[in-house]
């Protein structure tokens, strides 16, 4: 078990790795291709620059609050893991500390231990699922159901915002944005079934199910 753990922990931070590396120099270069804008503008039409100029600190922020988070993660994956409902709550008091979106959590059904790889990735399906309701989604109300049956683990995260279709135009087979693939290479290692809709092209829910006979802790 320490071994298999170890494997998954080395497993894991080469997989934040990846991300930090994708999400920062997305946004990094966003940024950079934001001030060429103002330098062409210090010309033509300098009355623009201001504006020009919020969104440039806007995308800094956003590019410093994605190292925060990157930080957090790693940080938090080199402890030995809370419960997976423990995690979810934790994040949520986190979260809440610097968004407006008011989050409602449920857990259901009897808690039983699960291997590390699984806890590790349940939990970066919800902290992406979240990330995407705080930075696209508009949305004012989040409602995160963990469910435990003794067959499987159930993950729903809901929200009320301008729905999938309004930011993600493409598939989701082809979607490289919002961290949609990540989540769906995590699926494909829980063997679980992964759905992401918009019910009436408003609001969003991703569900997530798990087999949970694959990870229980013997």
């Amino acid at each position: 078990y320490k071994k298999s753990r170890q494997a998954a922990v080395l497993e894991e931070r080469n997989r934040l790795a990846r991300e930090i590396h994708d999400n920062l120099a997305q946004g990094l270069t966003a940024l950079i291709l934001q001030l060429e804008i103002i330098d062409r503008l210090l010309i033509k039409n300098p009355e623009r620059i201001p504006e020009e100029l919020e969104r440039s600190k806007a995308q800094a922020r956003k590019n410093l609050q994605e190292a925060r988070r990157s930080v957090w993660d790693l940080r938090a994956g080199a402890d030995e893991p809370a419960t997976l409902p423990e995690s979810i709550k934790t994040e949520i008091s986190k979260l809440s500390l610097f968004s407006n979106v008011k989050i409602h959590f449920d857990f259901l059904g009897s808690y039983f231990d699960i291997l590390y790889e699984a806890n590790t990735h349940i939990f970066r399906i919800f902290q992406e699922s979240m990330n995407n309701v705080f930075q696209h989604a508009q949305a004012k109300n989040a409602w995160i159901t963990l469910e435990f049956f003794e067959d499987t683990i159930q993950l729903t995260v809901k929200d009320d915002g301008i729905g999938l279709a309004s930011y993600q135009p493409k598939p989701l087979d082809s979607q490289k944005g919002f961290g949609l693939m990540g989540m769906q290479e995590r699926a494909r290692i829980l063997q679980a079934n992964l759905t992401i809709a918009s019910p009436g092209d408003k609001g969003m829910i991703l569900m997530l199910t798990v087999p949970a006979v694959n990870w229980k802790k013997k």
